[in-house]
């Protein structure tokens, strides 16, 4: 269980481990993929986040705490079951056409993935955009910031 949510918590951090000067684009690699990539990626994307949910919900049931194990279930839910009504390929084709959209190619998947299904979903995905564009910005700021210092430092 642990192994499984650190193994988690590395592949979601991997994409912040980047050098800053790559500034890694996220939707330049996507657009690389092929539609098979791009779906296998969709399908571990999913599988990981619904084990890690799962996992949530047996320590917070074990801890007793209702409140977070109700909301860990929703979450489930949403990515697990939700999912599971989408078709892959849309939802390939609609990351994708973001991607298109040079404001958003730093986003991370991660974030992504999660505003693709809002679209198809017929809801606003505006503000969503916007946050995650901003967040995306901070980190590259962020690290051109660590590599600067990392290199005084080093002279």
């Amino acid at each position: 269980m642990k192994i499984t949510i650190v193994s988690l918590i590395v592949l979601l951090t991997m994409p912040n481990m980047i050098s800053a000067e790559s500034r890694h684009d996220f939707g330049k690699f996507w657009k690389a993929l092929d539609p098979y990539e791009r779906r296998l990626y969709l399908e571990g994307h999913n599988h990981g986040m619904s084990n890690y949910y799962t996992e949530a919900i047996h320590i917070f049931d074990k801890d007793n705490d209702k409140s977070k194990t109700i909301k860990m279930t929703k979450l489930l839910l949403e990515y697990y079951i939700g999912d599971a009504n989408i078709d892959m390929t849309v939802m390939c084709d609609v990351i994708t056409d973001l991607y298109n959209d040079p404001a958003n190619t730093y986003i991370e998947y991660f974030y992504m993935i999660p505003i693709a299904r809002e679209k198809i979903q017929g809801k606003s995905i505006e503000d969503k955009l916007l946050q995650a564009r901003r967040l995306a910005q901070s980190r590259i700021n962020f690290l051109i910031q660590m590599q600067e210092e990392h290199k005084t430092k080093s002279e």
